[in-house]
């Protein structure tokens, strides 16, 4: 079937809500359409894997599990084992997505992987969904050559039951090697007890490191609390443009009242990203103050406040967030078109369907790629059942 017959069958559903896009899959004259457009992103991201450019491959195992749908699973699992560490980590992730089962049993398999960022991921993994009786798996890679695959066990040893391993991931966030300290902060923020926040918001009020306060920004993100206003306001008036944004996406977590007014004077910040960011925050609480900056920012001549700005709009779903991604899927540049696809496909609104139909005619492979994923998500049939199954604690 030809896209236009795609977007005549997408133009009479895109105004009706997801159940009714579901009822109708079970219509004869729909189901034959529907089951012909998955069997095409299928094969775009079939294609997609057997490319020779490794970014292409890395890029189709990361749609394939955007899609959360189980008729990926192979490509994933294909994707475990590709030459390329980054499809590798990817398809790791994207398992996670679509079983996490699939997901739990790669990530044993790839414990002793040659990259220590696929070994990261797989610790992650069996750290957040394993079950005790894997900790004799990873006992041994305390003694890694890696510090950050020693790190990364020491996480996954005392998510799964080891508490004596939570000294490790303290003692590495507060000082020695950069990157390692990066890692222990992001593990200390996935570790959801109060109590041990407090390391993090010490670094907010003590440290140096421009680079190790973003950080500690990013783990507490939501987690941010009204005791720590102070802080941060300190923070909205760093000589850093991008500790600057960091601390204005934290400040959206808080309540309105102490927040908006801080958050809006950043709408016309000097830098371009800390603006985009202001508006994104000030709209989290309820403010159509900044509502204006979203339109700058998708026309902007930096691409990476237009990639950005595509990103957030994805996230947020505001009401104009179609009419403004518009102008990322159009974009010269392959990395707005790639956020701007994501967003859309985020959103999920059947109003969206067309917008993706598009883009699987897109010059670049990836971009292909992650339409036809986000179409799988969109499209693919309801049941009672999630696709994603839990291991046994």
């Amino acid at each position: 079937m030809k896209l236009r017959k795609y977007l005549l069958l997408i133009g009479l559903t895109a105004a009706l809500s997801l159940s009714t896009v579901t009822s109708l899959q079970a219509e004869p004259e729909f189901k034959a359409s529907l089951e012909k457009l998955r069997s095409q992103c299928l094969d775009i991201l079939q294609k997609a894997l057997a490319s020779d450019e490794a970014f292409i491959r890395s890029g189709a195992v990361r749609a394939a599990g955007e899609s959360e749908d189980p008729q990926v699973l192979p490509l994933l699992k294909k994707g475990t084992s590709d030459f390329f560490p980054t499809t590798r980590q990817f398809a790791l992730q994207g398992l996670r997505k679509v079983s996490e089962d699939e997901a739990v049993r790669h990530a044993i398999k790839l414990l002793n992987d040659s990259n220590i960022w696929v070994q990261a991921t797989a610790l992650e993994i069996i750290a957040e969904l394993g079950n005790r009786r894997m900790m004799s798996s990873i006992r041994p890679l305390l003694e890694a050559p890696d510090p950050m695959v020693r790190l990364g066990s020491s996480y996954a040893l005392y998510s799964l039951g080891d508490a004596d391993q939570l000294d490790v991931l303290l003692k590495a966030a507060e000082g020695g090697d950069a990157i390692r300290r990066y890692q222990a902060i992001t593990y200390l923020g996935k570790i959801n007890i109060p109590i041990k926040r407090s390391p993090l918001i010490r670094l907010l009020e003590e440290e140096q490191d421009d680079d190790i306060v973003i950080f500690s920004l990013k783990a507490l993100d939501e987690h941010i609390e009204i005791e720590q206003l102070r802080v941060l306001e300190k923070l909205l008036g760093h000589e850093n443009p991008r500790v600057r944004k960091q601390a204005v996406m934290v400040m959206g977590h808080l309540p309105v009242q102490a927040a908006l007014s801080r958050v809006t004077p950043l709408c016309v910040d000097k830098d371009p990203m800390v603006q985009v960011v202001s508006a994104m925050a000030a709209f989290r609480l309820e403010s159509t103050q900044c509502d204006e900056v979203f339109k700058m920012a998708v026309q902007h001549g930096d691409y990476g406040v237009r990639s950005v700005a595509a990103r957030i709009l994805g996230d947020l779903k505001r009401p104009d967030s179609a009419q403004l991604l518009v102008y990322g899927l159009n974009d010269p540049n392959s990395r707005v078109r790639t956020a701007a696809v994501r967003a859309v496909g985020k959103i999920g609104s059947p109003k969206m369907l067309s917008l993706l139909l598009q883009m699987l005619d897109d010059s670049a492979v990836v971009i292909r790629a992650y339409a036809a994923g986000y179409l799988l998500k969109m499209l693919r049939p309801k049941s009672g059942n999630s696709s994603v199954h839990n291991p046994p604690k």
